[in-house]
Parts: structure tokens; sequence; C-alpha cells
């Protein structure tokens, strides 16, 4: 749920860190260059913070709760330039006898092109779906009521191999997401940045931030922000 503080996400999206350089490229740019294709799993700790009212009346003013984020993304290069991406990110967390929990699946699809020789960028159009649930005794009686949105947006960033074997990625996107069951929709700006690592041609470690902030449109004075913090892992194929 989202009508009381914090409802956690991760968001998404986790894609940008695992951008690959072009295959001309590669024996120039990095030991080890992260492929096109690959599987991430990622996890770690979340921080959600509520700015003024819910919808019930309470007051929260920069309150945040804190939990565990983790997520599940993949890319596929089937064609030159063509990028299918998807991503799937799960947080909770929890206030007082409040506990939040947020799921969202991304689905993508783009294109990735090179800048110079060694770093690259992508564009892409983003299908979204998130769900909000929480349980408090206090605010809600016990289970507080799901809320749903599906929406459609765009996310682009950047990859920068450097060293014999590191990476670093920024990426940023926009999400509008449909009103549902009386809950208002919402306006999602996106941020996320990486530093990658690549332990073997097959396998790279890293760490990466994620920024959400959902926009009640109806109400801007409302709003949730989602910060994560993950290590992930990565298998290039």
């Amino acid at each position: 749920m989202r009508t009381n503080l914090n409802a956690v996400t991760l968001t998404s999206a986790a894609l940008a860190c695992l951008l690959g350089v072009p295959a001309a490229a590669q024996a120039q740019a990095i030991a080890y260059p992260p492929p096109d294709n690959h599987l991430t799993l990622s996890g770690g700790g979340v921080t959600v913070t509520d700015n003024y009212s819910d919808y019930y009346g309470n007051f929260f003013n920069q309150g945040a709760a804190v939990g565990g984020s983790f997520g599940v993304s993949g890319r596929l290069n089937p064609l030159p330039g063509l990028i299918i991406d998807a991503d799937y990110n799960h947080d909770q967390a929890t206030l007082q006898d409040l506990a939040l929990t947020r799921q969202q699946l991304e689905l993508g699809v783009g294109y990735r092109g090179p800048i110079g020789i060694w770093s690259s960028w992508y564009v892409e159009a983003v299908y979204a779906r998130v769900q909000f649930d929480g349980n408090s005794p206090s605010i809600c009686g016990g289970p507080c009521p799901t809320e749903r949105h599906d929406g459609i947006g765009a996310k682009a960033g950047f990859l920068w191999p450097f060293g014999e074997q590191w990476y670093a990625s920024l990426g940023g996107g926009y999400l509008s997401m449909a009103a549902h069951d009386g809950f208002d929709g919402l306006a999602v700006p996106l941020f996320n940045a990486a530093l990658g690592y690549n332990v073997t041609p097959h396998v790279s470690l890293g760490a990466r931030i994620d920024y959400a902030g959902y926009i009640d449109r109806n109400y801007t004075g409302f709003e949730q922000d989602f910060t994560s913090w993950r290590a992930f892992v990565s298998y290039h194929f």
C-alpha cells in the first residue's frame, strides 16, 4: 500500500549497469566487458520516506521506514542494437506497527548504441506494473487495501568501462501510472547509478543505488520516495 508512510520499491530499475560495449570495441575497451545478454540477482536494503499526510489523515513529516530489497533482472540482445529488458523488484519495510511491501515489474524494448570506442548508451520504452500492500493494526485495523497501478514510460542510460575490468553506469526515466480502483494516478521519476567489476568474462559483481518517487497526480503534496542500495551478481552470456 502507498496510502500511509512508505510503500517500498525497487526499482527499479537495475538494468543500466549491465550494458555491454560494441563487439568490435571489446578487445580495445576492457579485459572483460559486460556482454549484451545477462541475468542479474541483487539484494540489499531500502529506505522509504513519506512527505505530508496519508489518505487516512495521519501526518508523517519526512518519516522513514527501513527494510530489505531484492530483485531479478535480465537483458536479451537478439539483433544488433535491439534490447529487450525485464526487471522484477520486491521491497519490504517497517515503521512501528506498519509493515509495507512493494512489488514492481518492468518490461522494456529499446535500442543500445556506442559512444566512441568504449562507452555505450541506451533508450527504451517501458511498461510497468506496481503493487503496494500494507498491514497496520493502528492505521488500517489489520491488512490495508491493496493498491495496483499499470503504466508506461521511458528510460535511458549510459555505461563507461574504465581500468582493466571496471565499469560505471548512470540511468534515469519517467513512468506514468494510471488511476485504478479508486487510487489516484501516479507520476514516477526514476534514477540509478552503479559500479561493477568483471571477475571473469561471464561473471561480474557490483553495487548500485536506485531512486523512485511516487507522486500523487491529484494531490501533488503527497509523495513517497524509495531509495534502495544493493549488491548484485550478474551472469553474462
